[in-house]
């Protein structure tokens, strides 16, 4: 375990300290009044290692300030501490002094900036040197999440917190898992991801769904194409009139010699119009797939026409969004600018004001009552113009800054407004896209028939001819039979056409049935999927458990929140603190003092590093959590002057 030891501390010129030595014991208390100079005190010993006050701000006045203000010039500010590093002594000493100068034809030195000297163990060395020396014992972070018991919780921002809290234990093994949950054996976690898993589950899931949705309308559209004949009811039509043709032919042949002419035609007759039927049914089966496949086109253009439209009025919220997002940022730069203008013009009166000052004072000895001898009188009326010189000097100098501000905020502003126009053009492009989008005006599809083939017209044409020699043959004898006969083949002619669609409907059916098959596949390879998410979610949620439960068992009075579950269920990042299962905002600071000294034990552990902990308003803490490390605490006391006890 590697220590740090902070022996003693001196303070010159720094902030309202003019002269401070501490010598500092393993728990040390400063007490004294608000302003008295304890948070001075960590300042100065967070800006003698890392150029920052005990805040982590780099932009801080170090320089003294007058009664009135004003900062006192021609002062250097030193911090100079005394540290045991591992029990071997450290000297670093920090000197923040003014540079002057004479420019050609200038009486006076004229302040130019700032300057900064940096020693170890009293020899001078460079800055890249110093902070190595430092770095070597410790990081920057590492030191803040060490000293400052607020740092951890109220400075480092989420994603930080959540890294460092994370590095403190090892990643739960998938074993650990298992043994909470064994079906989650079934995902290929050697192979994919839980994300990647998740991913693809989904994606098959949604895939599938999609087949889903579209077969109850293809079944719905054989359903609908089906006929609904009496097809009992016709198979007894058929064998009476067929019944009743027989008797006629029967009639005919016993009064014809021409019987076995008859009966030849009339199965002539029947093997073609069998050849017919099935011609017939080979053409309608292709209508009927060229229709099933225009529907599926046309419910498949539909779908995209829905998906392209909400997928454009998504883009065009979010565009709007950033529109407004960028208005509000506009308003907020016109503010600024207008106030860093009122500001400027401040310093222009105040210029102007100091710039007409004349000496009013007086060049009479107060003792002896006669005036000052001209040596004398010039070198006041020399310090009067001096003492102007540097305010006008001063006053020029931040208003030069304040211009470069404001010019640089203009710049901006010109960019943020040049976005907005940019973005306000693509949202009116946008909206125009989705105008003109209107609805889905496409009608559903009719295909032109496929007719039946030449052949189907030729066996036609040539069942009409012998019915024609059949008619012939008895028309001599048997015109009124064989009318009756006619109409009766025309009868059983239509039967047979209208059975013969039961082999479509059959067709049909197995058509249907191969769908429902479908169906429960697609089914059961949906909820497949749906599994496979709901253990992606389970081992996630069983994961981020178990991450919470290592991580809270390194800590006493804190607990962590690093996942929480949103309203569609998936698990999101964070790092909320609890201090004995409150949240930590409405924790009191004496809670939140003890949370960052239970934080700091379990990190120093971790890192294998001590360093002084300074707890401010240490009045606040009736029971202060017991550490390891030296510690520095600072208490209010009223009607006090800063103590070192």
């Amino acid at each position: 375990m590697q220590e740090m030891i902070l022996k003693t501390l001196v303070l010159q010129n720094f902030k309202g300290i003019e002269n401070l030595t501490i010598d500092f014991k393993n728990d040390t208390q400063i007490l004294g009044t608000n302003g008295s100079g304890k948070t001075t005190i960590f300042d100065a010993y967070s800006w003698l290692l890392w150029d920052k006050d005990s805040n982590s701000r780099k932009d801080f006045d170090i320089k003294p300030f007058t009664e009135n203000g004003e900062t006192k010039h021609g002062l250097e500010s030193t911090v100079t501490g005394h540290f045991e590093l591992d029990g071997q002594p450290l000297k670093l000493s920090k000197t923040y002094k003014e540079i002057w100068s004479k420019k050609r034809g200038n009486v006076d030195a004229v302040f130019s900036g700032n300057t900064t000297d940096y020693f170890i163990n009293d020899v001078p060395v460079k800055k890249s040197e110093y902070n190595q020396r430092i770095e070597t014992f410790i990081s920057e972070k590492e030191f803040n999440l060490l000293c400052n018991p607020l740092y951890f919780s109220e400075i480092l921002d989420k994603k930080e917190r959540r890294a460092v809290l994370l590095s403190l234990i090892k990643d739960v093994d998938n074993s650990e898992i298992f043994s909470i949950n064994k079906d989650l054996k079934e995902l290929e976690l050697n192979n994919y991801t839980i994300e990647e898993i998740k991913a693809m589950a989904k994606a098959s899931a949604k895939k599938t769904n999609e087949e889903l949705n579209s077969l109850p309308i293809r079944i719905d559209e054989l359903e609908k194409s089906k006929n609904d004949f009496d097809f009992k009811d016709l198979e007894e039509q058929k064998a009476e009139t067929e019944k009743a043709i027989a008797d006629i032919d029967k009639a005919i042949a016993k009064s014809s010699e021409s019987t076995n002419v008859i009966v030849e035609k009339n199965n002539i007759i029947q093997n073609k119009l069998d050849e017919m039927q099935k011609i017939k049914l080979k053409i309608d089966e292709i209508n009927e797939d060229r229709q099933l496949q225009a529907t599926r086109e046309y419910n498949q253009k539909y779908s995209d026409f829905l998906a392209n439209k909400d997928k454009l009025k998504q883009t065009i919220t979010l565009k709007e969004m950033l529109i407004n997002k960028l208005k509000e940022t506009i308003k907020e730069t016109t503010s600024n600018i207008l106030d860093l203008k009122y500001k400027l013009q401040d310093f222009r009166n105040d210029w102007t004001t100091e710039n007409q000052k004349q000496f009013d004072g007086s060049l009479i000895c107060p003792t002896c009552k006669r005036e000052f001898d001209e040596d004398k009188k010039d070198e006041i009326l020399s310090d009067f113009n001096k003492h102007k010189a540097e305010t006008l000097t001063k006053i020029q100098n931040e208003a030069n800054e304040l211009k470069e501000k404001i010019e640089n905020t203009e710049e901006h502003l010109q960019k943020i407004k040049s976005d907005a126009k940019t973005n306000t053009e693509e949202l009116e492009a946008l909206q125009n896209v989705y105008n003109d989008f209107g609805e889905f005006t496409e009608e559903k599809p009719v295909i032109e028939k496929e007719d039946y083939p030449i052949e189907y017209y030729t066996l036609q044409k040539e069942i009409e001819i012998i019915k024609q020699d059949l008619q012939a043959i008895s028309s001599n004898d048997n015109s009124a039979i064989l009318a009756q006969k006619q109409h009766l083949q025309n009868s059983l002619n239509e039967i047979i056409s209208k059975l013969a669609l039961k082999d479509n409907n059959k067709f049909i059916d197995e058509k249907i049935k191969n769908y429902l098959d479908q169906e429960k596949e697609l089914a059961k390879i949906f909820e497949e999927q749906q599994r496979k998410i709901f253990l992606a979610d389970e081992y996630t949620r069983i994961y981020t458990s178990l991450v919470q439960d290592k991580i809270n068992d390194l800590f006493k009075t804190v607990n962590f929140r690093l996942f929480e579950t949103q309203v569609n269920g998936e698990i999101k990042e964070t790092c909320e603190v609890t201090v004995n299962g409150v949240p930590y905002p409405s924790v009191n600071n004496a809670g939140k003092i003890n949370a960052g000294l239970d934080v700091i034990n379990s990190l120093s552990e971790h890192f294998e590093k001590r360093v002084p902990i300074f707890v401010d308003n240490a009045e606040s803490i009736t029971d202060i959590l017991e550490v390891k490390s030296q510690i520095v605490k600072l208490y209010v006391a009223k009607n006090l002057n800063l103590q070192i006890l």
